[in-house]
């Protein structure tokens, strides 16, 4: 069960990180010496008949071993077997993704619009659009915003469609246009859509460091980065090991990724496999065709053996705990928990998992190779590769995206204001002159009153 309980290289001891723990909480509780023996059958164990176990757990049912040495999954239904220790790991469900032989590294064409996901550029081009239009209706319907057009009748339209746009673009790039709304319904607009590019301009300044500088400009199209985009593909079939716990999890789970999970496995029998070493002998052979959902852990450590030709991909799926399994009529797991809790406190049990899950490959290799994946909005439906995990996504950039929409209400709110106040009380501000009302020469005098006025 690497990396908890391996064999040593020279074949002498045990060694593995429940080991690691075991000797330290043991040599705390008062007992100056642990055998290990090792089981013949190698398997945790199942129920064979109702409340009779084989394997590891039968061998602490039938009071053979006080403790069973394993990363066991603690769940209600062994607990009324074996009592169970207090967890010395959290972990979730992972993918184990063989790197295809095909796999060539390739450089990206649109590297430079990788700070933001796709799903971030797609709301900014709506914000750009709805930021727009609001300034429209603005210019178009606020009694208080022709006053900035006197003067410039015979050169210029007003907060038109064109105009509104122009100005909305030139304001994101950092640019200024003559154009500028005078009621204070526009004021507003403007204002809030300034702080908003000043935060989008530099979330995205910041974003293309990263791309650019920090990560590996290989960028390799991956099947999937979440676990549901894993649930919904049919590129690459999820093999899971028979009456292992990741196996008992999708049997008794309702969520929605595990029932897809479920009935891929029901119309796909291939899929279920006896050991992990038979699923990463298929996972070899089928150059990419192959993945293996098992415990993150596990997965993790396979991920940093040689040759380096595998990767943990997706989010972690579900939850458990592992501990150790030890005899219902004795004291050893209570005294055994408080150990534990206390190397949770101290930090020792992270120093020991540090040192059996971030060793081998990984000393040297990116860690873009484990991949957290990203929600489908941000994906927008496109392949998922090794820098979109990395790019800012909507959930990150969320806070100016409310910011602008409370600002926008907030403009259009005082726009209904002035409309209703200036039908009330009467609006001294002169509308916008047309050509066809005015005479030529009146024309000219105001734009040379306009002109006198700037210099």
């Amino acid at each position: 069960d690497p990396p908890f309980v391996m064999m040593s290289v020279r074949g002498d001891k045990y060694q593995g990180l429940a080991v690691d723990v075991l000797n330290a909480a043991i040599s705390k509780i008062g007992y100056d010496k642990v055998s290990i023996d090792n089981h013949e059958e190698g398997v945790f164990g199942h129920e064979e008949k109702p409340g009779q176990w084989n394997g590891l757990i039968g061998e602490v049912q039938n009071k053979t071993a006080d403790v069973a040495l394993a990363a066991f999954t603690i769940n209600s239904k062994l607990s009324t077997v074996v009592k169970f220790s207090y967890p010395f790991m959290q972990a979730g469900f992972r993918v184990l993704y063989k790197i295809p032989d095909s796999w060539y590294p390739s450089e990206a064409m649109v590297t430079i619009l990788r700070p933001f996901s796709p799903g971030l550029w797609v709301l900014i081009v709506f914000m750009f659009v709805l930021a727009s239009g609001a300034l429209y209706m603005i210019g178009r319907f606020s009694p208080y915003e022709d006053i900035a057009f006197v003067g410039k009748t015979a050169t210029y339209e007003g907060l038109n469609v064109t105009n509104s746009m122009l100005y909305i673009f030139s304001s994101l790039v950092w640019q200024s246009y003559t154009a500028a709304p005078k009621s204070i319904s526009g004021r507003i607009l403007t204002s809030v859509w300034w702080i908003f590019t000043i935060f989008a301009i530099g979330a995205y300044i910041a974003g293309l460091c990263v791309v650019l500088f920090k990560v590996n400009p290989e960028i390799r199209t991956l099947p999937f980065t979440t676990m549901s985009e894993m649930s919904r593909q049919n590129k690459v079939g999820i093999m899971v090991v028979r009456n292992s716990s990741t196996f008992t999890y999708l049997s008794n789970s309702q969520g929605l990724v595990e029932r897809r999970v479920r009935a891929m496995l029901h119309t796909h029998q291939e899929l279920l496999v006896d050991t992990v070493e038979q699923a990463i002998d298929k996972m070899t052979q089928s150059d990419g065709k192959y993945a293996l959902l098992m415990d993150g852990p596990t997965a993790e450590y396979l991920s940093t053996l040689e040759p380096c030709d595998k990767m943990v991909i997706a989010n972690p799926l579900g939850f458990h705990t592992y501990g150790f399994a030890c005899r219902n009529d004795s004291d050893i797991c209570d005294r055994l928990s408080t150990e534990i809790l206390e190397m949770w406190e101290d930090g020792r049990l992270l120093a020991m998992k540090e040192k059996w899950f971030h060793s081998g490959c990984l000393e040297s290799r990116p860690k873009s190779y484990v991949f957290e994946g990203l929600p489908f909005f941000d994906t927008f439906g496109g392949d998922p590769d090794a820098i979109m995990p990395l790019t800012i996504t909507v959930k990150r950039f969320s806070a100016a995206f409310i910011i602008l929409v409370v600002g926008i209400a907030l403009a259009v709110f005082v726009l209904i204001v002035e409309i209703v106040w200036a039908k009330r009380r009467g609006t001294a501000v002169p509308r916008k002159l047309n050509h066809s009302v005015v005479r030529d020469d009146d024309l000219e005098r105001i734009e040379n009153e306009f002109h006198d006025e700037r210099s």
